[in-house]
């Protein structure tokens, strides 16, 4: 019996696109450590594979773009690339659930910082 499942990739790339933390927008100004991320499995197990968007076989990366602010949350994301309109609104309900340790400035303080979060939805056989 074949089955299809989903996989859901998460990698943060820190190096794709400058961070920046309080608005700094230079290396120098960079903070020291970038986000990090506390609920991954909670949230990649609420995300599902839209069935319209599965029977179709619609697979492909959404790259949202989060700010993170100094308390761990998600303060704005926008939704940068997505292959189908369905795998877009799903990653969008579930991304003001993210948690993370907030990034930390030259002087080990808190601060908020831009990521971006890619999520692979790819249909494999098992």
């Amino acid at each position: 019996m074949r089955f299809l499942s989903i996989n859901i990739v998460f990698v943060v790339l820190m190096f794709l696109i400058p961070a920046r933390v309080n608005g700094a927008s230079n290396s120098e100004e960079i903070g020291r450590k970038p986000p990090e991320l506390l609920n991954y499995d909670e949230f990649v197990e609420s995300i599902q594979y839209p069935e319209k968007c599965r029977k179709r076989g619609v697979q492909g990366k959404v790259l949202i773009r989060l700010r993170v602010n100094e308390k761990g949350r998600v303060e704005q994301y926008r939704i940068m690339e997505a292959p189908d309109d369905l795998i877009k609104r799903e990653c969008a309900a579930h991304i003001l659930n993210l948690r993370f340790i907030p990034a930390m400035d030259e002087y080990g303080r808190a601060a908020s910082a831009f990521i971006d979060l890619p999520i692979i939805f790819s249909l494999t056989l098992k």
